[in-house]
């Protein structure tokens, strides 16, 4: 199993270049890598990260994937990837805000509906009792009554997305 989360270190957590440009491209052959949908195993996120994202030594993958999996089930899930991602990804908040909006807007209508949503908020929680924040998960559903819902079935639109997750401070944290 997957040790505790505080094996990833500011040293492993520089050592990865990500930017926007090419987080689309990696998100996409994560989905192509997990063919059976339940996650990648510690060998196959070995191999998928080398391949497509970039050359690192085994310490520092163990690391992240003892981090990034958070139910310790040896399986790297695209949520736990999307945190792992979320959080390497270096540009500023707003794009990390829209990164994310565009990676769990599966249908691709331009909302979130509110499963998607708490998917998102639920990423962003991960990341941040990894970095050693405060837990989210009793603000949720608050964060979530104070979108505003424009879009088919009540789904919220990227714009209000960023601008009211950008407002909040507990959210915010997962950025620092």
């Amino acid at each position: 199993m997957g040790s505790s989360l505080s094996t990833l270190n500011n040293e492993q957590l520089k050592s990865i270049s990500l930017t926007t440009e090419n987080t689309p491209k990696i998100i996409q052959e994560f989905r192509n890598a997990d063919t059976n949908k339940t996650g990648l195993t510690l060998d196959q996120f070995k191999t998928f990260f080398r391949a497509s994202i970039q050359e690192c030594d085994d310490a520092t993958l163990q690391s992240i994937f003892d981090s990034f999996d958070s139910d310790k089930n040896n399986l790297f899930s695209f949520k736990e990837f999307s945190s792992c991602i979320f959080l390497l990804t270096k540009t500023d908040t707003n794009r990390k805000l829209e990164f994310l909006f565009e990676t769990f807007d599966d249908d691709n209508s331009g909302y979130l509906s509110t499963e998607e949503l708490k998917n998102v908020i639920e990423v962003m929680n991960t990341t941040i009792r990894i970095i050693g924040g405060q837990d989210i998960n009793d603000r949720i559903d608050s964060l979530i009554a104070s979108m505003e819902r424009s879009g088919p079935e009540n789904g919220i639109s990227k714009t209000e997305w960023v601008s009211k997750a950008s407002a909040d401070q507990a959210l915010l944290s997962a950025f620092n």
